[in-house]
């Protein structure tokens, strides 16, 4: 099962950074302010503190076993039909959130760019090109990560300092409205996003100093919780909680708002584009993982064979929700109750055992 394949300590924390960000921008003010209201920019912030936090537990573990896949020592931890069982949930995990981020990123392009093209042609060409990048493998995808995150990151932080001017810091109170709870539950929402990170099981392992892991994890987080912070705050005082709330995209809507005199205009055309890069990227890296995840369990020597198994389902499951608000339902649904418990919860118990056994 050991991978040819090496990344930099750079590349560790470009992939944690577009893997844990990436497509939440879309949603995730929508979210936070149907939960905590004007406090959504609190939620935000205690969300991605406390992931800074959490992304430690997936990190002490893959350092815990350098060099190893959690398919090479979770049957030592757990016998081998306990390892199995828990690679199941890590590939089931990843499958869901597949389905989930594609599906979203399908509805924003076709909501603002590709109006009249069936989401079922789309999201073909999207996994079609992504199989191409997951046959050439995850250095490739680091690569292109390092290439296009300046470029990203760079209108990301455009877009927010260009609205800045239009905020109204009325709109940003009373934080206590909702109470303790509202924020508790969109903080949750949080990280739940950046749970996904347990991909550094896999990735660790590729590292020539897997003893960083933690530093380099945390650093991507920190990165990618930035634009997540500000795109909410910017999102709320701009719009307001109550209006946010009924924005499918508020982030898009966002970036429609941007004018620099008359020549500069249709800004979210632009953010479109380089928000499928980035959901490309992320997918990508999620994609990488499922398939590592279902070789381990399967004891295959190569991931590859998979590929075209993995992207039906992505494509099946996509296709399979009926409409956009079916869509937040699962998206709600998977991460409100599922995600924090298998990214960082699950990974942290290992962890544990794997102290107490050695």
């Amino acid at each position: 099962m050991k991978s040819e394949s090496h990344l930099s300590q750079i590349q560790l924390m470009l992939l944690t950074a577009m893997g844990a960000g990436g497509t939440v921008y879309l949603t995730l003010p929508r979210v936070l302010a149907s939960l905590a209201g004007e406090a959504a920019w609190v939620a935000a912030l205690v969300g991605w503190l406390a992931a800074l936090l959490a992304i430690g537990a997936p990190a002490l573990l893959a350092m815990r076993f350098p060099g190893q896949v959690p398919g090479e020592y979770l049957p030592i931890l757990l016998g081998r039909w306990g390892g199995k069982a828990v690679l199941a949930v890590f590939s089931l995990f990843f499958l869901l959130v597949n389905v989930s981020a594609i599906r979203i990123f399908v509805d924003v392009f076709a909501a603002a760019v590709l109006t009249e093209t069936p989401l079922a042609v789309l999201t073909t060409i999207f996994l079609g090109v992504l199989a191409y990048a997951l046959y050439l493998g995850i250095e490739a995808l680091a690569r292109l990560t390092q290439l296009f995150f300046l470029v990203i990151y760079g209108l990301f932080l455009f877009v927010l300092f260009t609205s800045l001017y239009r905020i109204d810091g009325y709109l940003l109170l009373p934080v206590w409205q909702n109470g303790l709870g509202g924020i508790a539950r969109g903080a949750w929402h949080v990280l739940a996003y950046a749970s996904e990170a347990v991909f550094l099981l896999w990735l660790v392992p590729l590292v020539r100093q897997p003893q960083r892991a933690w530093k380099d994890a945390a650093a991507g987080i920190l990165l990618s919780g930035i634009p997540v912070v500000g795109f909410v705050t910017v999102t709320i005082g701009v719009f307001s909680a109550a209006s946010a709330e009924t924005i499918a995209f508020p982030t898009l809507s966002l970036s429609r708002l941007i004018e620099l005199g008359r020549f500069f205009q249709r800004v979210e055309v632009l953010s479109v584009i380089v928000w499928f890069v980035a959901s490309f990227l992320k997918l990508g890296i999620l994609h990488y993982v499922s398939l590592v995840s279902l070789q381990n369990l399967f004891g295959m020597t190569t991931y590859r064979p998979l590929i075209p198994v993995v992207l039906a389902i992505t494509l099946a499951g996509a296709l399979a929700v009926p409409d956009m608000f079916a869509s937040f339902l699962l998206n709600a649904f998977y991460f409100s109750r599922l995600a924090p418990w298998v990214g960082f919860a699950l990974p942290f118990l290992l962890w544990l055992l794997a102290l107490a056994r050695h």
